[in-house]
């Protein structure tokens, strides 16, 4: 079974002088959900620690000029 791990947070980015982007950072927030692949929320008939161990590094890449 696949499923998605949705958390909410925000984008932080900096503009220079001429409006380019210069810089982005992803501030992650504390309210986490999960869905199946079908867009279903996951009940936690499986027990919450195989969803709740799920992790992977949120990888925002920078602007380039």
């Amino acid at each position: 079974m696949y499923f998605k791990k949705i958390t909410h947070g925000w984008v932080e980015q900096t503009f220079d002088d001429d409006a380019v982007c210069i810089a982005q950072e992803f501030f992650a927030g504390d309210i986490v959900e999960y869905e199946s692949e079908n867009g279903c929320p996951i009940s936690f008939e499986y027990g919450p620690d195989l969803y709740e161990s799920a992790y992977y590094p949120f990888d925002m890449r920078q602007p380039t000029k």
